[in-house]
């Protein structure tokens, strides 16, 4: 094993992989050139959510086997997740933005644009929505594209070498044409790599020259730890060619005794000797990152002398 520097739409992606491909896409051709038949990009979402999270997110990417992570900007842990990244430069950070917050209590948070602006991504304290319905039904493209520039000038303006993007909520994932629009264009603009559940060779993404995995799969955090465990060790064991990512959420706390139990064992998934091993021993698996795919999306862009 090499290792390289690195709700419906949830319900959809639990352990679940997509269709084999028989097109090599954009995520193969990048592994080839790195000698590898498989990638793994272990994502830990919700950095800058809470400082739970900022912590157990280092501690996944210092001591275990996380390769890459996604910053709330508008989160109540945002600006000590900033310190966080400052002082590990080698983090690989994309950003996770949000339209809606999940609604764990204490988890009250605000959207980054004026609230005279974006009134509808607000409940009445002024904070969030919860609901994705509401949310698309109610929410115009204006707003959603306000809201989702600010949060990545915010990374930018703060000085994180974003990697790529993703969604909280998974509100893009259900082809919801204003959050989508806005999330390809944002994308195209920072010359970036997105999670995705489609096809890699959507016809979106190839006009945009935009690379995404081949497969994405999310750790239920609901489950107990020894299903998570025995799952993800099953995916793992199944991974197809081409670049997978695990989407899971470490943390040492949460808001709620029962929010830390499932973040924690999250954590406790990029800590586990047996998971590493795994990764470990299987043939022409690669652990790898988002930086390193975007890298290879921009070098694609440069002109051959």
């Amino acid at each position: 094993m090499k290792t390289f520097v690195v709700a419906a739409v949830v319900a959809a992606l639990l352990f679940s992989g997509s269709t084999v491909r028989a097109q090599v896409s954009p995520a193969q051709k990048f592994l080839a050139g790195i000698g590898c038949e498989k990638g793994l990009i272990m994502n830990g979402d919700d950095l800058g959510r809470s400082k739970w999270s900022n912590e157990g997110v280092l501690k996944a990417a210092t001591e275990g086997a996380l390769t890459s992570t996604s910053l709330m900007t508008a989160a109540l842990g945002a600006q000590e997740a900033y310190e966080v990244i400052r002082n590990n430069p080698k983090l690989d950070v994309g950003v996770h933005l949000t339209l809606a917050r999940d609604d764990a209590p204490g988890n009250l948070y605000s959207p980054l644009s004026p609230s005279d602006k974006v009134p509808n991504l607000l409940n009445e304290q002024g904070f969030f929505i919860t609901d994705l319905n509401t949310l698309f039904a109610k929410a115009t493209l204006g707003e959603m594209g306000m809201e989702l520039t600010a949060q990545v000038d915010a990374a930018y303006a703060n000085g994180v070498d974003v990697t790529h993007l993703d969604c909280h909520k998974g509100f893009y994932h259900l082809y919801d044409k204003k959050s989508l629009s806005v999330t390809l264009k944002l994308a195209e603009k920072h010359d970036l790599p997105i999670r995705w559940t489609g096809r890699p060779n959507d016809p979106a993404l190839v006009r945009a020259g935009i690379i995404v995995p081949d497969f994405t799969t999310m750790v239920n955090m609901k489950d107990p730890y020894d299903k998570k465990k025995e799952s993800l060790l099953k995916v793992i064991s199944e991974l197809k060619p081409g670049v997978t990512e695990v989407v899971f959420h470490p943390a040492v706390g949460g808001w709620d005794e029962a929010e830390a139990e499932m973040r924690t064992g999250d954590l406790g998934l990029a800590l586990d000797p047996d998971i590493r091993a795994a990764i470990e021993n299987s043939p022409g698996l690669c652990l790898v990152g988002w930086r390193q795919l975007r890298d290879f999306q921009r070098a694609g862009r440069k002109p051959i002398d």
